[in-house]
């Protein structure tokens, strides 16, 4: 009888015990719930817009510093949980972006998994070098520096066959406003510019045997003749010297 009563008041014990434990995890799980439910929320619910820039190679964990640092989410923490939670941790991509402190941590990750909503607008002066256009697209983060000219025609063979026998890209770009995605690259970037010569002055260059030695002269006399008028005498010179 003893024994019984001993083994009944253990499983009692047990059982209480459980319960017990069970509360205290469920009180456990309820608190960090609520905790990460107020991480995630707006930091500044009348928050004004702030412009940040994420680099390329830049990691969860830093930008999620970053945006702690520009006031733009609560918890760094809570923000990597959440883009682990999404499956986009590993996709968020590089660009300028403009975020609000009004904004939940859920919103930004979102944003950062869809990518930079404004283009770069890029502008290719007339005459402009290859090594130039690079520091200023390099300066403005949009590539390692160097990248773009580093780049040889080689790649670019079959879809532009103006580049069949050229050495370099260098007079290829051809002068004009463009606007490209942060963090495409710089190969992507020569290839908007590949277009719009390929639209703009392959049809005028194709017919002509020495095409290459006009656009050759045209690009010098682009960076260093002012007008028109005066381009048209100074070509007919050059040429004449050349011959």
């Amino acid at each position: 009888l003893s024994v019984d009563f001993f083994m009944d008041g253990y499983v009692l014990g047990l059982t209480t015990w459980g319960k017990r434990v069970r509360a205290a995890i469920a009180l456990f799980v309820g608190f960090s719930v609520a905790v990460f439910y107020v991480h995630i929320l707006p930091v500044d619910a009348k928050g004004g817009a702030k412009e940040i820039l994420i680099e390329i190679g830049t990691g969860t964990r830093e930008i999620s510093i970053l945006l702690q640092q520009e006031k733009l989410i609560r918890s760094p923490r809570s923000f990597r949980v959440v883009s682990f939670l999404y499956g986009v941790a590993h996709v968020l991509k590089p660009g300028r972006y403009t975020f609000s402190a009004a904004s939940s941590t859920r919103e930004i990750v979102a944003a950062l998994a869809a990518g930079p909503e404004n283009d770069e607008r890029v502008l290719v002066v007339e005459g402009a070098t290859i090594a130039e256009i690079d520091a200023d697209l390099s300066a403005r983060r949009l590539f390692e520096s160097g990248s773009l000219h580093a780049l040889l025609p080689a790649p670019f063979r079959t879809r532009y066959p103006f580049l069949d026998e050229a050495e370099s890209l260098e007079g290829f770009f051809f002068p004009e406003t463009y606007h490209v995605a942060y963090g495409v690259g710089a190969s992507a970037i020569a290839a908007a510019f590949l277009d719009v010569f390929q639209k703009k002055a392959w049809p005028l260059l194709k017919d002509h045997a020495d095409w290459y030695d006009t656009l050759i002269i045209a690009s010098l006399l682009e960076k260093e003749v002012m007008s028109s008028e005066d381009r048209r005498l100074v070509a007919g010179i050059v040429k004449r010297r050349l011959a």
